[in-house]
């Protein structure tokens, strides 16, 4: 950087960032349940740490919406292919 520049910003500009999260209309409720959700996964979830709840839900709800025909299951108590 030359004297006559000035430095950098490290603030970014909230109306030039984008969002990240999808439009309403592709979002799913956290309450829908697809038929192949599993009570023993809603279990495991349950009792994972704090931290890992909402991650967990997350990801569940990813695999859910990118495969629709996907089945859960449980080996030795945790998630198995």
């Amino acid at each position: 950087m030359s004297r006559t520049q000035a430095p950098r910003s490290s603030t970014r500009n909230p109306s030039s960032v984008t969002s990240a999260r999808p439009p309403v209309a592709l979002r799913t409720s956290r309450t829908s349940r697809t038929k192949n959700m599993s009570d023993e996964f809603d279990g495991y979830i349950a009792t994972a740490q704090p931290f890992a709840k909402p991650i967990l839900g997350r990801l569940r709800m990813l695999f859910h919406r990118a495969c629709p025909e996907i089945t859960e299951a449980l080996k030795w108590g945790h998630p198995a292919r």
